[in-house]
This record gives structure tokens, C-alpha cells and sequence, in this order.
């Protein structure tokens, strides 16, 4: 018995267009599914891919303060799966920053969420600092977005003085 063409080319246009949708990218732009093996996979993510520069731009919640220029900070390779290290941060006129840090860590969970803390000291003064941020790297691991925080104090036999404590919001985009 032989089919007629035509009930089988509407089957097939049926079944394309219900698989459309789940190829077109999302709002990340990153495919939302796709056809064959690994279908519907999670994306995973690792240290490795914290490996180069990113161009790091901070929107400060107080709006007095000053608004500063992005930074650079370049993240090293990661040793079996650790933490890169952190190789450099600079301005954008090519100044580092790195005589300032005096330890910091990054990590980059396998869902995404993302961790960098950096204490430094604020050269010709007693003043130590811890500059954090937290959030997410999108799907397609070219950003990261988050919220941050800038604190620190001097200390004195008297106490605390010149503390601060500074909000603000983060991108990371890779360079």
C-alpha cells in the first residue's frame, strides 16, 4: 500500500514546528535546548572558566560618591580545578593595583554562582579594606552580574576610625 506525500510533509512540518521553540536561544542567548544526546543539560560551570580578563565596572548604590573608571582583573590558570589565581588588577590606563591586595580568592561554583573577595590596604595611610563581590555568571560565560560591597576600618587603641561600608551593583564581562 503506498501513502499519499502530503498527510506525511504535514506530519513533518507539525513536528518542526513543535521543536522550534526549544532551539531558539534565550534571553542569555544560549540555546534552551537542542536535538540528540545531552538534550536539556544544565549548563555547568568551573574555575577554568574564570581563566583571563574580565573588564570589571561598578554602579555604586550612594550617589555621591565618585563614579570610576572599569578595571581590569586578570585571573590566572586554574590548578586542577582550584581557584585561579588573582595576576592582575588594573586601571584602565594600564596601573596595577596588585601592590595594594594583600590576599584574595575567587570561586566559581558549578551552578553558577560566582564569589571574589580582595583585602588590600589604601597606600600612605593605615586604612585596611575588603572589596567583595557575589552573583551569577550568565549561560553563555562571557558576564557575570551581582551585588558587591567595599568595607573596611583603621584601627587605633582608641577604636574603629575612618570606617566605610559601600554598596553596589557589579558586571564582569570578558575581555
Amino acid at each position: 500500500m503506498r501513502l499519499h506525500p502530503l498527510p506525511l510533509r504535514r506530519i513533518a512540518l507539525a513536528c518542526a514546528l513543535f521543536a522550534l521553540p526549544s532551539c531558539l536561544p534565550d534571553t542569555d542567548g544560549n540555546s534552551s535546548g537542542s536535538a540528540g544526546a545531552g538534550a536539556g543539560q544544565a549548563t555547568t560551570y568551573g574555575n577554568e572558566d574564570l581563566e583571563g580578563t574580565w573588564v570589571l565596572k561598578v554602579n555604586w548604590d550612594d550617589p555621591d560618591l565618585d563614579s570610576q573608571s572599569p578595571t581590569l582583573l586578570v585571573f590566572g590558570v586554574s590548578n586542577l580545578g582550584g581557584p585561579p589565581p588573582l595576576v592582575e588588577w588594573s586601571d584602565d590606563m594600564g596601573n596595577s593595583f596588585m601592590d595594594r591586595v594583600l590576599a584574595s580568592d575567587v570561586d566559581l561554583a558549578m551552578d553558577g554562582e560566582f564569589v571574589f573577595w580582595a583585602h588590600y590596604f589604601v597606600p600612605e595611610t593605615d586604612l585596611l579594606g575588603t572589596f567583595l563581590l557575589v552573583g551569577r555568571m550568565t549561560a553563555g560565560k562571557l558576564r557575570l552580574l551581582g551585588r558587591g560591597n567595599d568595607h573596611g576600618a583603621s584601627g587605633d587603641p582608641e577604636g574603629v576610625t575612618n570606617a566605610w561600608n559601600e554598596d553596589f551593583s557589579w558586571s564582569l564581562e570578558f575581555f
